[in-house]
């Protein structure tokens, strides 16, 4: 008789945590955010084992990223990823994640995780990033920040979000070539800058010429992303040793000029002031050493100084720029875009 009492009330538990849950997504789904965190907690309260529940998981990933809390929802998604919860449609979501937060590299683990078991059939509910027409409708950052719930309540993922998760698994994981004219003509008909920005960064995973880095260059110039622009410059500066009698050396110490204008590091503005006033007279090698030695504060004097100076001298001017580069690393975020554009 106890026996049968006790399974009564866990019985009775479970169907309450049930219920609870069921209005929980229900809530979700009518946009009523409140109420699902009340059910949520209601739902912990009548059986903390529910939390090891997918729904329940899903339900708090969702709500954090809404909410804009990217840690919390980070925990989330890891919970569901080690219980072995992840769906079709969870990992795609985690790869517009990964993709607004320009963490390229990461997608790419979960770019050969989806198994297109199944494709979601009702087009309506597609969650595209973006797509390369002018009117730019579907727009990253925008549906990631405004995403429908009866969209993201659902495992399988759609004709086209198939369609785009090969287009990246051509790019990120194959470098595919042939993809290269259909980023080009993205850029062309794109009207949207953070579209853009993605399209460049797979531009230039698949093909990081000296060209494509000097496009995106330009790019972020205008419009007025001046730090990152700064490191894609240093990324072009170490490409390989440029000749001081080299136009394209004037050109790029120039644009050096011009971002530390825009980001006021006034004492680089000076130094290489000089050092151009010094091109353009057409000083000679050892007078622009002179010149570079004298200001080890500038990390472009350091890397010219670094390839054009003898083999004995190299590890000293190395020294300097990794000097350099911890004591700016918090206004640079050098080991940031280091890691991202992997210059020296």
């Amino acid at each position: 008789m106890i026996l049968l009492l006790s399974i009564s009330v866990l019985y009775a538990q479970e169907k309450k945590e049930i219920l609870l849950l069921q209005k929980a997504i229900d809530s979700f789904l009518a946009q009523k955010y409140d109420k699902t965190r009340n059910y949520l907690i209601q739902v912990l309260q009548t059986n903390t084992e529910a939390r090891n529940n997918k729904e329940y998981l899903k339900l708090q990933f969702y709500i954090n990223f809404i909410n804009n809390n990217y840690f919390n929802a980070n925990q989330y998604f890891l919970i569901l990823e080690e219980s072995d919860f992840l769906d079709d449609f969870l990992v795609y979501f985690r790869i517009l994640f990964l993709l607004n937060l320009k963490q390229y590299e990461e997608t790419v683990q979960y770019l050969e995780k989806i198994k297109f078991s199944s494709v979601y059939s009702k087009e309506e509910f597609s969650l595209l990033p973006f797509l390369c027409n002018p009117e730019d409708k579907n727009n990253l950052d925008i549906n990631l920040r405004k995403p429908d719930p009866q969209a993201l309540w659902r495992e399988s993922i759609t004709q086209k979000e198939k369609e785009f998760i090969n287009f990246l698994k051509q790019i990120l994981i194959y470098r595919n070539t042939t993809q290269i004219s259909i980023i080009e003509d993205c850029i062309q008909t794109s009207k949207n800058i953070k579209t853009m920005y993605h399209l460049y960064r797979l531009l230039l995973w698949i093909q990081p010429s000296k060209q494509n880095y000097f496009m995106f260059y330009h790019f972020l110039y205008e419009n007025q992303n001046f730090l990152e622009a700064l490191h894609v410059l240093r990324t072009i500066y170490s490409f390989e040793p440029f000749s001081y009698k080299d136009p394209d050396f004037l050109l790029i110490i120039f644009n050096f000029k011009k971002l530390y204008e825009k980001l006021n590091y006034q004492k680089n503005v000076d130094t290489l002031t000089i050092l151009i006033k010094a091109l353009m007279n057409k000083y000679d090698l050892t007078e622009l050493k002179k010149i570079a030695t004298q200001n080890y504060q500038c990390r472009e004097l350091l890397v010219f100084l670094l390839y054009t100076t003898e083999e004995s001298k190299k590890s000293l001017f190395t020294q300097k720029i990794n000097e350099y580069d911890i004591n700016y690393d918090m206004n640079e975020k050098i080991s940031f875009f280091k890691k991202i554009y992997k210059y020296d």
